[in-house]
């Protein structure tokens, strides 16, 4: 059976889409219906503070959960020399590589930890991940945010 929406259905869809991608809740492709993809202003979000005890007090947006799924778009930064890696770090600009930025800080890096071996991806390749977002809860580290389980999408 078909079901059709309602003239008020479309609507309120529409408005609530337009709404959501001029406040940068969703990325323009979770739009269209297809997996839900993070906008990387949402990570940008999130806060690490350092304390006088040396611990990281962390602070995360609403609108990313502990656990959820997502898909995001970024560019991969190896960790490793190997001819197969099973993790990388994901940046949403080269500029805001960790390793090689200017010394005036960077944008929010996401920890890829993958299902399966990938086989060695050029520095800063644009690539896809979906997988399970993990808030890290040590105290000890300024890390925010781990990808597990993840796959690079074609």
């Amino acid at each position: 059976m078909l079901k059709f929406w309602t003239t008020t259905q479309t609507t309120t869809r529409t408005l609530a889409i337009i709404t959501s991608l001029t406040l940068g809740w969703i990325a323009p492709q979770a739009a269209l219906g297809s997996s839900p993809e993070v906008a990387w202003n949402q990570f940008a979000q999130a806060m690490s503070v350092e304390q006088s005890d040396f611990t990281w007090k962390k602070d995360y947006p609403p609108s990313l959960q502990d656990g959820m799924t997502v898909k995001v778009t970024g560019y991969v930064v190896p960790v490793e020399a190997q001819p197969f890696f099973m993790s990388f770090l994901l940046v949403d600009d080269p500029q805001n590589c960790p390793f090689c930025g200017s010394g005036e800080g960077y944008g929010p890096v996401l920890e890829v930890q993958l299902k399966r071996p990938i086989a060695e991806t050029p520095e800063f390749a644009q690539v896809t991940v979906e997988g399970t977002l993990r808030f890290v809860e040590d105290e000890y580290s300024s890390q925010l945010f781990r990808l597990v389980d993840a796959q690079v999408m074609d």
